[in-house]
């Protein structure tokens, strides 16, 4: 079997009580033939100094310093930009990989003539199911939010995929820079391969800045704007490249839409009144396409009589 260079991304931003677990749990890897960078974004602890005692032992291992903190889009960026591997995967700094991680990936991508896989995580479930997609049957997917989200992380892509894409620091502020981007790898993909099998394994903790998906409270002002910036792009892009489906991309963007409606509403914030009734507008100017739409579920349909009808 061919064994080609593969790169795993770890960003690492203080995290020097779980770095280690991380860095161990890449040079453990079943497969023989990868490279670990390691992109330290402005630790100001001893994050940075321990990634570089790995790489002083390990020739498989670089170190990237960015001072000072360059944020998350940066860490991503760079991970495509210093990346050798003819694949690349991302590693979070709190999170680490089951041993067979690569070797398992990599098979789904030669077994099915697949430019990205993808595996399950913890919170999804581990199912067994496989799946494999055309790359708009694979966003459809991402946007379902059951199987797989946009999360940059279990994911192996064909590096070649990512030399146009880049992650938009715009979308930063919501911990949503993978939301702007993640869609466009998989359209760019000729098949994407998933294998719901827990392979990667991750922490969320509340530090996270996108801890708002989990703890919808924590939704602000900000958020929701930029939440409305890349949903309405996303849909732009998506049904300009595939036009078959752009009614079902504009449902997706208007799910999302009265889901928020519901949580701002749910969880009484004042401070999101604005957003609130911006997306009231929105969803009375889309109102018989969305309640017409063959995609529409009954909760939905209930949110909309609550709170527009």
């Amino acid at each position: 079997m061919d064994t080609p260079l593969i790169t795993v991304s770890l960003g690492v931003y203080n995290r020097e009580n779980t770095v280690d677990r991380a860095i161990k749990s890449v040079l453990a890897q079943t497969y023989p033939h990868f490279e670990l960078v390691i992109i330290d974004n402005g630790s100001t602890d001893r994050s940075g100094q321990i990634a570089e005692e790995y790489a002083a032992r390990d020739a498989r291992v670089r170190v990237v310093h960015l001072y000072p903190n360059q944020g998350i889009t940066m860490r991503f960026n760079m991970g495509i930009a210093t990346a050798k591997g003819e694949f690349l995967t991302y590693l979070d700094d709190d999170d680490y990989l089951e041993p067979d991680f690569i070797d398992f990936m990599y098979n789904l991508i030669r077994e099915n003539d697949a430019d990205i896989s993808i595996c399950a995580c913890p919170d999804r479930g581990g199912t067994g199911e496989k799946l494999v997609m055309t790359g708009d049957e694979a966003v459809i997917e991402m946007m379902k939010r059951k199987r797989f989200n946009t999360r940059p992380s279990a994911k192996l892509y064909r590096r070649s995929l990512m030399e146009n894409v880049w992650y938009n620091s715009k979308a930063e502020v919501a911990g949503l820079c993978d939301a702007a981007t993640t869609y466009k790898l998989l359209a760019n993909a000729g098949r994407v391969a998933f294998h719901g099998i827990v392979k990667y394994c991750y922490m969320r903790n509340n530090q996270n800045v996108s801890i708002w998906v989990k703890d919808h409270s924590k939704l602000t002002p900000e958020i929701l704007d930029t939440e409305a910036v890349i949903h309405r792009e996303r849909t732009e892009w998506l049904s300009k490249r595939f036009p078959e489906r752009a009614e079902q991309f504009l449902y997706y963007e208007l799910s999302f839409d009265i889901s928020m409606v519901e949580k701002i509403n749910r969880y009484k914030l004042t401070d999101c009144q604005p957003q609130l009734n911006a997306l009231v507008d929105k969803l009375r100017g889309f109102q018989d396409i969305f309640m017409r739409s063959k995609w529409l579920k009954d909760f939905e349909k209930e949110w909309m009589h609550a709170y527009l009808l």
